[in-house]
């Protein structure tokens, strides 16, 4: 959210709820090398789906790309696809999905599933009407906490718009839909949705951007001195983040240790590392500081193993 006053330039949502003025950051990284791969900045009521087309131009053949729902563009897959690179997603609740030219019937898929106590079921279909495209769908059925979860959510979203629950929203309330083109032989169907779960570290990165670096604190001003504002918090994000990764990197290949990014983050925004380095590159001591920067991280800022919990690197290094 921003002041009201940048409405003009950054256009929020509005309502009772929502500022009238918000920005958006739309940014994708590489969880491999934690570099950015696409960034951009708009008003908060641009749709997402829109950055998913645009982003587009950026894929490149063997590539990986894990897509939220909010980022659900049936002709994005498509260019995906023609890139020769890869894709999961959730699936929207509201595309179609056909098997041999018949509409799939997930209430039939339900009660199949139940008498044969299936958990997940992996099959091609074409998805989409217009402009259609081969995929291949998995569909898990969720336990009944979840679905009673959902069916809560969807009717309070539908009373505050008054409107009722369709059937058909109740029974794909009973899965969970994705949708990938990676070959089974490649990854088989009970690790896609492991491999899926990488998509949160998308969240927790944009966590530390709020609580260690402050992102979001944005007090009343012009625009010229908020733009100066958000681009110079954005370009420290960068530099920082380019640091924890290359220390990463180093110890990973001399310790087989994986680094916290929390706990480094932590430690170069407490101890104002990035502002010392740049002190430092006037009077020609850098590499005496980087040498310092890296040896302090090296100390007590290991990943910590959680019990009964797969980390992010358990599931990062499996698929290496």
């Amino acid at each position: 959210d921003l002041p009201k006053q940048l409405s003009e330039y950054f256009k929020g949502f509005g309502g009772i709820c929502t500022s009238e003025a918000a920005i958006c950051i739309q940014y994708e990284f590489d969880l491999k090398t934690l570099k950015f791969t696409y960034f951009n900045l708009t008003s908060a009521n641009v749709p997402d789906v829109t950055e998913a087309v645009q982003e587009s131009e950026e894929i490149s053949q063997g590539e990986l790309i894990v897509r939220d729902l909010g980022y659900f563009k049936i002709n994005s897959f498509q260019y995906i696809d023609q890139q020769g690179a890869f894709y999961i997603s959730r699936a929207n609740t509201n595309v179609s999905f056909e098997k041999e030219n018949k509409e799939i019937c997930f209430k039939t898929i339900y009660e199949q599933m139940k008498q044969t106590n299936q958990k997940m079921i992996r099959m091609g279909v074409t998805m989409g009407k217009e402009n259609p495209i081969q995929t291949t769908l998995i569909i898990e059925l969720v336990s009944d906490d979840i679905y009673q979860k959902r069916i809560a959510s969807l009717i309070k979203t539908a009373k505050r718009k008054g409107k009722s629950i369709s059937d058909n929203s109740r029974i794909r309330a009973r899965f969970t839909l994705m949708i990938t083109n990676i070959p089974i032989e490649t990854i088989p169907t009970k690790n896609l949705y492991t491999l899926y779960r990488l998509r949160w570290q998308i969240e927790l990165m944009f966590k530390h951007w709020k609580s260690k670096l402050g992102i979001e604190k944005v007090q009343k001003m012009k625009y010229e001195r908020f733009k100066c504002l958000i681009y110079a918090k954005l370009l420290y994000i960068i530099l920082t983040v380019e640091i924890v990764s290359i220390a990463r990197k180093l110890q990973y290949q001399q310790s087989k240790k994986i680094l916290s990014i929390d706990k480094c983050l932590k430690t170069i925004l407490y101890k104002k590392i990035i502002l010392n380095l740049s002190r430092t590159i006037s009077k020609g001591s850098m590499i005496n500081q980087v040498k310092k920067l890296f040896h302090n991280l090296s100390s007590k800022h290991w990943q910590e193993k959680r019990k009964d919990r797969v980390n992010f690197e358990d599931i990062f290094y499996l698929f290496l």
